[in-house]
């Protein structure tokens, strides 16, 4: 597949329009841009297609995400998240559900995710920071607030 790595914005007094393109990697793509943007707290909505998405379901109990790679055309249904810092570097927590030519879906935590035609994001940017650390009652690193 041809990767295309120009991704567009523009800035609106909430924040940010983002389009990706064909063959972007959407969680690097957005830390990357809250990296070069000093973006340190944010809520991300989107929608679009993908080639290929790897999902986690996270196991309270164990404390342990369960990956499953989604190696297939599918729609991006809805995406919401958000950015915030841990270690001085932004932290993409994104979520996802994603249909498939049958009108099947799939959901859970993007790890990573590879950009089919287009995905279009608001990233609605805020100007406080919000700060990741971890919790061990539930094994994640959590917003501080």
């Amino acid at each position: 597949m041809k990767r295309e790595e120009n991704m567009k914005t523009i800035k609106t007094s909430y924040g940010y329009i983002m389009r990706l393109n064909k063959g972007e990697e959407l969680v690097s793509s957005l830390a990357r841009f809250a990296r070069e943007q000093h973006i340190e707290a944010a809520w991300i909505n989107g929608l679009g297609a993908v080639t290929s998405v790897e999902l986690g379901y996270y196991d309270l109990v164990n404390q342990t995400y369960h990956w499953k790679i989604f190696n297939k055309t599918l729609e991006i249904t809805s995406l919401s998240g958000n950015i915030t810092s841990q270690d001085n570097q932004p932290i993409v927590h994104a979520h996802g559900t994603f249909s498939d030519e049958s009108y099947q879906t799939v959901a859970g935590h993007i790890k990573e995710a590879t950009i089919g035609g287009t995905c279009e994001l608001m990233i609605a940017t805020s100007n406080d920071i919000i700060v990741r650390a971890h919790d061990d009652k539930t094994g994640l690193n959590l917003m501080q607030l």
